[in-house]
């Protein structure tokens, strides 16, 4: 009833830290969406390429650890690379010509390839390569993509075409629907047609060749054929009647190969397509869209529908899974503590923690009952709750679950607690209940309508918001004894709401509608710049910064205290149902098919330059308010630019929070800080400098601070 869906990764110490992508997954992990095509250039290095949203994959040690990083923002259909450095990528839609120098980790445009759809993409060498598409379409580069000669001839062909192989500078294959099997041997000056080669029309998606003698072709009806004499005629290598697509193949030099295509199918053989035996992967029924063999007779790679990546060291016989993946259904709550410590909830009582980032999951799933929300307090401490009124309660880390007993019936979609002992759900028929003795009683302050809630969120324990059904919120002071309506709207609802404080915060709904406060909620006014998508998610960090998780895996985030939304960068298309952010700053979406990702780097508050005067003199002052709860803000200054940090510390010296790691410039800051989700307590805040100029000045100085909640 919650929603309606529309149609981790560890970072690799050897790029430097250096990541492209904002989030990353971690789950499925290295990624979530079909992926079109690899390429092994070299041992253990894959290369892939996410279909829907032009993201690349890349690893370096067979699947281990996994860099994700974007080509371009479109389809992108096929990679070809020459070495393990340079290689190319194709796909749909604004010219849509991707280069890399560097394996995948950056992606340069190529301006000269003309605007159409592109399905297939061969080089020959560093200079010489073919494209193939849409209604004929074949270009050719000799000066590595810098300039592209259009050699489709409709006299020929119009048919779309769909895969390309290249032996030589001169030589190249072209394969496409309705029998389109096409060769040139004058570096594509002309190209002849071959005849049909089966009973009936085929459409082909794959070519390799093995040398310029021996090649293969695989289609429909998983059939493939076979050529030694480079193209000049094709014989019939296996034809067992039916259907089922085939998309690609690869073959070695020893007569070991592979075909996969629709519905799970693998073919393979071993001796040159003499005989072909049939393969299947238990439990997979999608499409596998591309296949590589790793440099060897033994170790083969296919990669196609939902992310899955799978590799043989037996020549195809049989097959493991390297892509990892906790769960595939929709997780509905997340709540980190923070970067490697959070638990997940969803659909049938999903439960699961992990300890290390996300690389591996501990099932922890008591009940049979949809989980919507979870949170957790710290690592030991936490609640969740969801349909049919249940409330779970953990104070182990989830080795053992208690169901509290509370008299609600219905959904609870709504899950707030301000310490250990005192929190709040919400949910059905405008149904609240408050809880301060950890759970053990609730009490119901309920609205004085029916509304179905969607979000509720408290300050303190008299000062809370919730929002639902009918775009309203309502507002209580004196701990839900009564309640005043804040904002009652036109559209179908508001289902997301973060306060930071008394008077600062956002609420979100349907149609992409984002609100703010800055004077706790007497007005609530519109974003100057809304996201485009329903609003199903909004977590605050501080009074400037947060996100947005939407339908169709949007995520925006705000620096300004929600007046302006700017989207991130798209790495998935699953509806998202929740976000969170850690206490060290990562935010976590989480959504539908088991979609779970992270932000690449913490969220920190943006400093405010409160002064054009460029001081004399480095300085850090005295936080204020301080003692505080739980905001407080924190000035600066910096007589010359310099790469700035700002770290915060608890009495045992460990890092919790890093509210700034970048260049800045000469001036005067203030930068805000929220510490809701931690305890009472002393700790340190310390600023670094590291000067941009020519006679490097250091500066460093640490501050003592009281959070009195």
């Amino acid at each position: 009833m919650k929603k309606f869906l529309f149609v981790f990764t560890v970072l690799l110490s050897l790029y430097g830290g250096k990541i492209n992508s904002q989030w990353q997954y971690i789950n499925p992990y290295p990624n979530g969406e079909d992926i079109f095509s690899i390429e092994i250039p070299v041992q253990n290095k894959i290369i892939g390429v996410v279909n829907w949203l032009g993201n690349c994959i890349v690893s370096t040690n067979a699947g281990g650890n996994w860099v994700t990083t974007p080509i371009g923002d479109g389809i992108i259909r096929q990679l070809s690379f020459i070495n393990a450095n340079t290689g190319y990528a194709v796909g749909a839609f604004t010219e849509m010509m991707f280069k890399t120098t560097n394996g995948g980790i950056n992606w340069t445009y190529l301006p000269g390839s003309p605007d159409t759809t592109k399905y297939g993409v061969d080089f020959a060498s560093h200079l010489t390569g073919w494209a193939v598409g849409f209604n004929g379409f074949i270009i050719r580069t000799s000066n590595g993509g810098v300039n592209w000669v259009s050699q489709t001839n409709h006299s020929v062909t119009n048919r779309t075409l769909y895969g390309v192989f290249a032996p030589g500078s001169a030589i190249a294959h072209v394969v496409g629907n309705t029998d389109a099997v096409l060769r040139t041997t004058n570096e594509g000056v002309t190209f002849s047609l071959h005849p049909q080669i089966f009973p009936t029309s085929t459409d082909y998606r794959g070519v390799r060749f093995v040398g310029t003698a021996t090649g293969f072709i695989c289609g429909s009806g998983k059939r493939i054929a076979k050529t030694t004499n480079g193209g000049v005629n094709w014989e019939v290598s296996y034809n067992p009647g039916g259907t089922g697509q085939l998309w690609a193949i690869d073959m070695t030099v020893h007569g070991k190969g592979v075909a996969v295509g629709a519905n799970g199918i693998i073919i393979r053989t071993t001796n040159f397509g003499a005989n072909w035996t049939e393969v299947t992967i238990p439990g997979f029924t999608g499409t596998f869209y591309s296949v590589k063999f790793d440099g060897d007779d033994f170790n083969v790679y296919i990669a196609g529908t939902d992310s899955r990546i799978y590799k043989s060291t037996d020549d195809g016989a049989t097959w493991n899974e390297v892509t990892k993946r906790f769960t595939t259904t929709s997780i509905e709550g997340v709540s980190f503590v923070n970067m490697n410590t959070g638990w997940v909830v969803g659909l049938t009582g999903m439960t699961y923690r992990t300890t290390d980032g996300g690389s591996s999951w501990t099932n922890q799933t008591t009940i049979a009952t949809q989980l919507e929300k979870v949170q957790a307090i710290d690592a030991s401490n936490v609640y969740a709750a969801g349909y049919s009124g249940k409330i779970l309660k953990t104070t182990n880390g989830g080795s053992n679950w208690i169901e509290l007993t509370s008299t609600a019936t219905g959904e609870l979609l709504g899950l707030d607690f301000i310490n250990l002992n005192t929190g709040f759900v919400a949910g059905q028929n405008g149904q609240v209940l408050k809880t301060t003795n950890a759970g053990m009683n609730w009490v119901n302050i309920n609205l004085p309508a029916t509304t179905l809630l969607y979000e509720v969120d408290f300050v303190n324990e008299n000062t809370g918001w919730v929002c639902g059904v009918g775009e309203v919120i309502y507002k209580t002071t004196n701990g839900g004894s009564s309640w005043n309506l804040q904002w009652d709207g036109t559209s179908l609802g508001l289902y997301a709401l973060s306060m930071t404080d008394a008077n600062n915060g956002v609420a979100g709904g349907s149609s992409g509608l984002a609100l703010r406060t800055t004077d706790g909620g007497t007005s609530w006014v519109p974003a100057t710049t809304p996201p485009a998508q329903t609003v199903w998610d909004m977590k605050m960090r501080n009074s400037l910064s947060g996100y947005i998780a939407c339908a169709s895996g949007y995520i925006y985030k705000t620096i300004d205290g929600g007046v302006n939304w700017v989207l991130e960068k798209r790495i998935t298309i699953n509806t998202f149902n929740s976000v969170n952010i850690s206490n060290d700053g990562y935010g976590f979406a989480c959504g539908g098919s088991g979609t779970l990702i992270r932000s690449s780097s913490p969220l920190t508050g943006t400093p405010e330059v409160i002064s054009s005067v460029i001081p004399t003199e480095f300085s850090l002052l005295q936080n204020f308010p301080n003692p505080f709860n739980p905001e407080t803000n924190i000035n600066f200054s910096l007589p010359v630019s310099g790469f700035t940090s700002l770290k915060i510390y608890d009495v045992s010296g460990k890092e919790i929070a890093n509210l700034i790691s970048e260049n800045k410039n000469a001036g005067m800051y203030n930068i805000n800080w929220n510490a809701q989700n931690l305890p009472s307590g002393t700790y340190f805040y310390r600023l670094s400098v590291t000067s941009n100029e020519q006679n490097s000045v250091n500066y460093s100085k640490t501050m003592k601070m009281i959070l009195l909640k």
